[in-house]
């Protein structure tokens, strides 16, 4: 990732519709899904945020981080996280995990199967990994090559590709789906008049603006505990060891 975009994420995560609709998604979903477990490492854990609800589910969080910018972020926002300095997974890490979170991580490996053979490596016996991406390549963007992405999945290519890697999906479901036609819109937009420039898709909206478009994005965790979405601008999977 750029080394602009962690500044610009740290000043966004609190409050930026995406994020704060997406915490809740993923919190809702872990919870009911895993439950409280013991240790929990959150791989590319960023500036931290998501350390805090992680911090819930278990009774110790790590994180592992390998830009030196994230970190001092990381540690201002939360304190106790303890972070493990390097580049996944290419550092060993000899502990070992009840659950393993990668959000938007996956996406920026190389060859993400041995990444997810690694991380199935890292769990305790009956651990679960969440794993959070980003959806189909037609919604790519500049917004993906400044994140540095290698690639964006449907269900059914991240279900066989956690299976080739040992694990057992316990659910995969699309989510971001009552936004996917503005987001779709935009994006096409964008291309479209050549409006680039360097610049992600994250940008705070007018104050009652985000406010409603967090509520909306966030009220997708209520249907998601009955159905899954057959689509999406992301995909989330929690998988078994």
């Amino acid at each position: 990732m750029e080394k602009q975009l962690y500044q610009e994420m740290y000043d966004l995560e609190e409050n930026h519709w995406w994020f704060v609709g997406r915490r809740k998604i993923l919190f809702d979903i872990t919870k009911r899904k895993v439950g409280r477990v013991g240790r929990i490492l959150d791989i590319g854990c960023g500036t931290g945020v998501n350390a805090k609800w992680l911090g819930e589910l278990g009774k110790e969080v790590y994180g592992v981080e390998m830009s030196d910018e994230a970190i001092g972020l990381a540690k201002k926002r939360t304190p106790n996280l303890r972070v493990i300095k390097g580049e996944f997974p290419n550092i060993e890490i000899n502990d070992r995990f009840d659950l393993i979170t990668l959000f938007d991580v996956l996406e920026h490996f190389e060859d993400d199967i041995a990444a997810m053979r690694k991380i199935r490596g890292m769990l305790n016996p009956g651990g679960c990994a969440v794993f959070s991406v980003p959806a189909f390549s037609f919604l790519w963007s500049e917004h993906d090559l400044l994140a540095h992405h290698k690639r964006r999945y449907t269900a059914q290519e991240l279900q066989e590709k956690l299976v080739q890697a040992g694990f057992y999906p316990v659910r995969i479901t699309y989510f971001n789906t009552f936004l996917f036609m503005p987001i779709l819109f935009f994006r096409f937009m964008r291309k479209i008049l050549g409006l680039r420039g360097g610049k992600t898709d994250f940008f705070m909206a007018p104050a009652p603006f985000n406010f409603l478009l967090a509520k909306l994005f966030g009220a997708e965790r209520f249907l998601l505990r009955f159905i899954n979405f057959p689509f999406g601008v992301s995909l989330i999977a929690i998988a078994k060891k």
